[in-house]
């Protein structure tokens, strides 16, 4: 017996360092490379330490410097400022995490980790690595050759012409979609100009020197959104003004506000025009009377009404009392040698 507890006891002590050696490793970030060329590659790997079931951080890098491409697992998002938040749900076995960026634009860029979250402790060991984005090597251009006079042929000249470059236009591609996904009305009239015309030089460019003058304005970025007025927001908001959670069903209050707050955080005119029609007080459902609540409204209006009747039998008997007794004190004065007089007023 002591012998089997003995062994028990080990194999508990055992589990217990496993489990808790799986969380023992640091997090830490690291660059498949620590140099490219403006047009290659980089993959970026968050390592756990360790297996877990979910995890969140977020990375920080250079949008100057690197597009992203894409990610190996999670949700890839970029915020609103130059943070991008990567969120993992249901992920089972999950040690690590690749991320790809395409270098666009030349010097020294750093990728950094904050605000780890795993679903198990952690600590981080190196929160930042940097890569080197070199001008694009002229090697990795397409050569351009000429085609060599045949000595056999003495009538073929030297100066044949040279096929044309292929320019990697790559990001003028990439902007050309996005631009599909956008609508013209949300942004002013002068920044989606200046941005097409950008296009329009680019497309039109047949050096890498004219291609390159424009890089810089394609993109989005440039565009400015146009201001908008949010009436009917300002509307419901005063209209709610008094209102009741309680007096209305919990699914139409809930729905209202939902879309209130998508109307505030509405960036984009084409955004607040899509729910706006919402934005209604008549979208809420009176929560339905119980019984007892009808049978207490019904009684308060009846009573009301008795009392009101009352107050008036009330009146009137006043004024019939005061008369009856007027004429009784009349009567007496004339039976008990009354000289007539008062009985005459």
């Amino acid at each position: 017996m002591k012998k089997l507890l003995t062994i028990l006891t080990i194999m508990l002590c055992t589990m217990i360092i496993l489990t808790g050696s799986v969380f023992a490793g640091a997090v830490s970030i690291k660059a498949s490379k620590s140099s490219v060329n403006v047009g290659q590659t980089v993959s970026v790997t968050v390592s756990f330490g360790g297996k877990v079931s979910a995890a969140q951080f977020k990375l920080n890098y250079d949008k100057s410097k690197f597009d992203y491409v894409s990610c190996s697992a999670g949700t890839f998002g970029t915020g609103t400022n130059t943070y991008v938040y990567v969120n993992y749900e249901d992920v089972e076995d999950l040690g690590s995490v690749t991320l790809t960026f395409k270098a666009k634009a030349t010097g020294s860029g750093d990728f950094s980790i904050s605000g780890v979250v795993l679903s198990g402790s952690s600590s981080i060991s190196n929160s930042k690595t940097t890569v080197k984005v070199n001008a694009a090597s002229s090697s990795s251009k397409k050569p351009t050759t000429t085609k060599k006079p045949s000595s056999s042929n003495k009538n073929t000249t030297s100066n044949e012409q040279e096929q044309p470059v292929q320019l990697d236009k790559t990001a003028l591609e990439d902007l050309k979609s996005l631009l599909g996904t956008l609508n013209e009305t949300d942004y002013t009239e002068d920044s989606w100009k200046a941005l097409q015309e950008a296009i329009g030089a680019a497309e039109g460019a047949d050096t890498e020197e004219k291609y390159n003058e424009v890089k810089d304005k394609l993109t989005v970025e440039s565009l400015v959104k146009q201001p908008f007025e949010k009436e009917e927001l300002n509307k419901v908001l005063r209209d709610l003004i008094g209102k009741v959670e309680t007096d209305y069903t919990l699914e139409s209050w809930k729905e209202l506000q939902d879309t209130i707050e998508a109307a505030d955080e509405a960036e984009l005119k084409s955004q607040y025009d899509a729910i706006k029609t919402k934005l209604s007080i008549n979208t809420l459902v009176l929560n339905p009377k119980t019984f007892l609540e009808e049978i207490m409204e019904d009684s308060c209006g009846h009573l009301k009404i008795m009392m009101g009747m009352a107050a008036a039998i009330l009146i009137l008997l006043i004024i019939i009392i005061i008369l009856a007794s007027r004429c009784s004190r009349i009567k007496k004065e004339n039976l008990f040698g009354g000289t007539g007089t008062r009985f005459k007023e």
